[in-house]
């Protein structure tokens, strides 16, 4: 049990992007093109793997 929740939240985690992207593409079909750019770069903010960043590779 434990290991499959582990595999869909990995594989959610991992379409995670691909979600935000074509969600802020159709939701914001006839908005402004600013405000696509603002939904994208919030999804940019709110999905990067911030731990990773500033502990991990790029941290060291």
């Amino acid at each position: 049990m434990t290991d499959s929740m582990y595999q869909g939240a990995l594989w959610l985690a991992t379409a995670a992007p691909l979600i935000w992207f074509t969600t802020t593409i159709f939701a914001t079909r006839a908005s402004r093109g600013w405000v696509r750019w603002v939904w994208l770069i919030a999804g940019v903010v709110l999905l990067v793997p911030w731990p990773f960043l500033m502990m991990g590779a790029v941290g060291r």
